[in-house]
């Protein structure tokens, strides 16, 4: 009877001790689905505390409430407060891993949450989030890309009413069979005869810089700061450039440059998307394509050493050499 009882204690003291004990935390579940790509654009502030608004893009691969994807930010390799990890992935975006609870999103880098990490908030389509700890703020905003809608199938066309009221055409009679056509040798041509066959044509080599010269006729155009955009009065200087490259068969090569502002990879960039800039207009000019090359000496190259805004604007140039072809 004691050991009855005995028993009996222990039993109510582990129901009672269970029952005190506080029940585990349970992650909240997925309450949202961003599996898909997304678009969109990242705001921040660069060199100089100048204004950023660039394209963003993420694909994502969402897994209950985990998964993996990727995230890019264009044009960040001269703001500081983007992670560095980012910045260096360029184009190629950031490899990162998901965490999603209810409509939080948690995204960060493959590598650690130190290389990158960002926190967004889902609603339906769209997203809003930032760069965690980066200073000045990153913000992100991107919206989910709609997948095109399929074209529709063209209808067979109907038969008109003549078509259809004519009888179908009797069918074909089966011709006496003729004489069988007349043997053909063919003579194959002698193995010494046969010529071998000639090399192929060596590619050609894209000319050296230092093959071209100025030309007075060509103007140099000058850009804004952190731009690549053309101004009007530069395109007018450009038409200029078109006409007289049109009646000169010459070949061309455009200098791409930047003031020393930010760091040498970007005015490298930088100087590139100029560079390109002008080729596009002198071909939408009429300009033969295949007669313009590009080369981009950022912040190498200045045309001006003084450290102030009149001598910096020289240096954001776009300089024309020419070549006999």
């Amino acid at each position: 009877m004691r050991r009855l009882a005995l028993f009996a204690g222990l039993a109510l003291l582990v129901s009672g001790c269970a029952t005190l004990m506080p029940e585990r935390p349970r992650a909240a579940p997925a309450g949202i689905d961003v599996t898909g790509r997304w678009v969109g654009t990242w705001y921040s502030h660069g060199i100089e505390g100048i204004p950023r608004e660039e394209d963003a893009f993420a694909e994502f691969e969402q897994l209950g409430a985990g998964g993996r994807g990727r995230l890019t930010l264009d044009g960040a390799l001269a703001v500081d407060s983007v992670p560095v990890a980012v910045r260096a992935a360029g184009l190629i975006g950031s490899r990162v891993l998901l965490d999603v609870a209810g409509s939080n999103l948690m995204l960060t880098h493959e590598l650690g949450p130190r290389h990158l990490k960002a926190q967004f908030k889902v609603n339906g389509e769209r997203m809003v989030g930032h760069v965690v700890d980066a200073d000045p703020p990153v913000r992100i905003v991107l919206e989910k890309e709609k997948p095109a809608p399929p074209k529709p199938l063209a209808a067979p066309p109907r038969p008109s009413a003549q078509a259809a009221a004519a009888p179908p055409p009797p069918p074909p009679t089966a011709e006496p069979p003729g004489p069988p056509p007349p043997a053909v040798t063919l003579k194959l041509p002698d193995a010494e005869a046969t010529p071998a066959p000639e090399g192929k044509p060596e590619a050609a080599t894209r000319p050296s810089p230092q093959e071209f010269t100025e030309a007075p006729d060509l103007k140099i155009v000058h850009f804004d700061f952190d731009k690549a955009t053309l101004r009007p009065e530069d395109m007018a200087l450009l038409d200029q450039n078109a006409d007289w490259l049109k009646g000169n068969e010459v070949l061309v090569l455009i200098e791409g440059h930047a003031d020393e502002r930010g760091t040498n990879e970007y005015n490298l960039a930088l100087g590139e998307r100029r560079a390109k800039a002008v080729r596009e207009h002198l071909v939408t000019k009429g300009v033969a394509g295949d007669r313009i090359s590009t080369v981009s000496y950022g912040e190498e190259r200045p045309a001006c050493t003084e450290k102030n805004e009149a001598c910096w604007k020289q240096n954001r140039r776009s300089r024309s050499l020419i070549k006999p072809k």
